[in-house]
């Protein structure tokens, strides 16, 4: 699971390294900041009050689980 996402990340980052324009690496830096403050404030803004810590954790998981084994499905049916 960890190996696909950091497949993906390493992909977008790869992008990121081979740009000779200091300015579009800038660029695409702050994009991904604000893309992970957007996803933050989301989650707090629509994430119910009473939830603890251990149910978050279990449906961060859960997520990932769910991401991992549609991918693997994906590549089983050779459509990725």
């Amino acid at each position: 699971m960890f190996e696909i996402i950091a497949k993906i990340i390493s992909r977008n980052f790869k992008n990121l390294s081979d740009s000779k324009n200091p300015s579009e690496r800038h660029k695409q830096l702050i994009q991904i900041m604000i893309w992970s403050v957007v996803a933050v404030v989301s989650f707090i803004t629509y994430a119910p009050r009473d939830l603890s810590f251990s149910q978050v954790l279990l449906s961060v998981g859960s997520f990932f689980m769910i991401i991992y084994f549609a991918i693997r499905t994906l590549k089983y049916f050779k459509i990725i």
